[in-house]
């Protein structure tokens, strides 16, 4: 069978993607084929030839990523497709919606001095067959360097979401202060989207790992009763925010 990837000038898949994982599979475990390719530029297409056997029960799947480190790509968006079956001879298409890295946060709309709260983190892409690490960071500056997950790997059995919650206790301040907070995002695969080469295993940062970050304001005597829900994710160039204020 062969994949055409298609690359619209109005395409979600962000601008810095500059590679692919194609992949077609069984999710019964008996058939597992992935090809790394240079992923087209917008308005450009790109055809992917793959050899599968005749057989029911097929999926298609892609990763668009950019370079992270040494063998390890860094996932941008993903996509696939229904489950569909391969006849000898047949010509076979698979359509497959992608859907760009996404991170959405909801947090307090305010802390007081050492108080406790919740925040809730949420990853858009739950892939199959990769687990995801997804972790909280907290610091005093606004460009301090996140750190690695601390948390275990959840599991990615379904096409949903992958979501955290955590606790973030406010700095014992007397006066009108900002604590800071990035999400960190890390895949790890077994082998089922990797190839001998490379890998989609390098950690995203939401907004940056060591640039900006949330913000959330500390207030003494604030009652905290706001959540704030930001929506970030990979923009043309560049991280781009939306948030709103649920009381």
């Amino acid at each position: 069978m062969s994949f055409s990837l298609v690359r619209t000038a109005n395409s979600d898949v962000p601008s810095d993607a500059d590679s692919a994982f194609v992949r077609v599979w069984r999710p019964e475990g008996s058939f597992n084929l992935v090809e790394f390719v240079n992923i087209p530029d917008p308005g450009q297409q790109t055809e992917v030839s793959l050899s599968v056997p005749a057989d029911n029960g097929y999926r298609a799947g892609v990763l668009a990523a950019r370079e992270g480190f040494s063998v390890r790509k860094q996932i941008l968006a993903y996509g696939t497709s229904s489950t569909f079956d391969v006849q000898s001879g047949d010509s076979v298409q698979a359509s497959l919606d992608v859907q760009p890295a996404e991170v959405t946060l909801e947090r307090p709309e305010s802390l007081a001095p050492n108080q406790t709260d919740t925040i809730t983190v949420t990853y858009a892409l739950n892939i199959p067959d990769i687990d995801h690490k997804v972790g909280l960071h907290q610091g005093s500056a606004p460009n301090f360097e996140a750190g690695n997950p601390d948390l275990g790997f959840e599991g990615g059995e379904t096409d949903s979401t992958v979501f955290q919650r955590f606790e973030v206790t406010a700095p014992n301040v007397q006066s009108k202060d900002t604590t800071y907070v990035k999400v960190s995002v890390r895949p790890r695969d077994d082998g089922n989207w990797s190839t001998l080469n490379v890998e989609p295993t390098w950690s995203t940062y939401f907004p940056s790992q060591s640039g900006p970050s949330f913000e959330i304001p500390v207030v003494p005597e604030s009652s905290g009763d706001g959540t704030v829900i930001i929506t970030f994710l990979v923009g043309e160039n560049r991280w781009e925010k939306t948030h709103r204020v649920v009381e």
